[in-house]
């Protein structure tokens, strides 16, 4: 089995300069010959590997020991239009949807999704190392997977790509109506978060008038929607400024029930941990998404990076952890 995607743009690359871009037939050994003058990442693979899946795919063609590239081909190679040998999104995307649905790699591709479980909050499949179920099928298609983006890592996770949740409930015998209730909770939690934000600009702006900061309170904005990697959602004031610098950056989280609970990103920690005392979480509990509106006060943490870890009142519960080496191997072996 290929290992490596990238082995394709070697391969039609090969194929189309053998054959003066022209799109004829070229004899197999020349294009074995020229594949094997170009390494990939220090590896000379086995070409019969690609060559075959290749020809699976429909990707190229055999004729009588010549190859030519077919349609899927010429697409690929239109969508790396630098000749790169690194595989391009858009070549994923074209290689994905065909790979996800092959005859020759269903029963593989199948057997591997039964191991993930449908994640109602991330809306899509999602597999776990925590949860101990090993990943059953084909390494070398699990491979692929990932490499054509059908399947994503985040952290100790492994997520079925939002593009391809559709074909993965197909495969696993799922009714269409519990993947589009997947969908339903997915924008309805997207949509409590930005009514959550919209309440809490409103709610800053009328603290603020009620301590007399009046220009200050003219001046609460909005920046989710214009910075979204900022790591807060809100610009405001403690109290009044005498020269009106934003110094409290607060981050909007809602929910439509009660229970103070809520995702924090990595990036945000990141941000909290920076900023101290001048970042606030403002968590706001039963959202109505119909009527836009919340009936309870809001709860406030001030700091929630010193605040929230090692507060025995706050459980905490990873989803995943990125794990980085700060020493080189051999120092580490001294």
């Amino acid at each position: 089995m290929m290992q490596n995607i990238n082995e394709i743009n070697r391969l039609l690359l090969a194929i189309s300069e053998l054959s003066g871009y022209k799109n004829n037939a070229v004899p197999e050994s020349a294009v074995i010959r020229q594949c094997r003058n170009i390494v990939l990442m220090g590896s000379l693979p086995d070409h019969k590997d690609t060559i075959d899946f290749c020809i699976e795919l429909k990707i190229i063609r055999r004729e009588k020991n010549r190859m030519r590239v077919e349609f899927l081909g010429r697409k690929l190679l239109d969508a790396n239009p630098s000749k790169n040998y690194e595989f391009t999104e858009n070549q994923k995307n074209l290689v994905a949807k065909e790979f996800i649905l092959h005859k020759e790699f269903l029963k593989d591709i199948s057997k591997i999704i039964i191991s993930f479980n449908a994640n109602e909050e991330l809306g899509t499949f999602v597999w776990s190392h925590s949860d101990g179920i090993p990943i059953e099928g084909n390494r070398d298609i699990l491979n692929l997977m990932i490499q054509l983006g059908i399947l994503e890592k985040d952290g100790f996770l492994l997520l079925v790509n939002q593009k391809y949740v559709s074909v993965i409930a197909n495969l696993r015998g799922l009714e269409i109506l519990s993947l589009k209730k997947l969908r339903e909770i997915l924008d309805k939690k997207i949509e409590v978060g930005n009514i959550a934000e919209d309440l809490m600009v409103v709610y800053e702006r009328k603290r603020l008038e009620s301590i007399g900061a009046i220009e200050e309170s003219k001046l609460v904005k909005k920046i989710s929607n214009l910075d979204v990697s900022a790591g807060y959602d809100i610009l405001s004031f403690d109290a009044k400024s005498p020269d009106l610098k934003y110094d409290r950056l607060i981050e909007a989280k809602g929910s439509s029930n009660n229970l103070i609970s809520f995702d924090w990103s990595n990036n945000e920690m990141k941000v909290a941990k920076n900023l101290g005392s001048k970042y606030w979480i403002y968590f706001l509990g039963g959202i109505n998404d119909k009527k836009k509106s919340s009936e309870e006060e809001p709860f406030l943490i001030q700091d929630p990076f010193n605040t929230i870890f090692g507060n025995p009142n706050f459980d905490l519960e990873y989803s995943g952890l990125k794990v980085k080496l700060k020493k080189t191997l051999e120092m580490i072996k001294k």
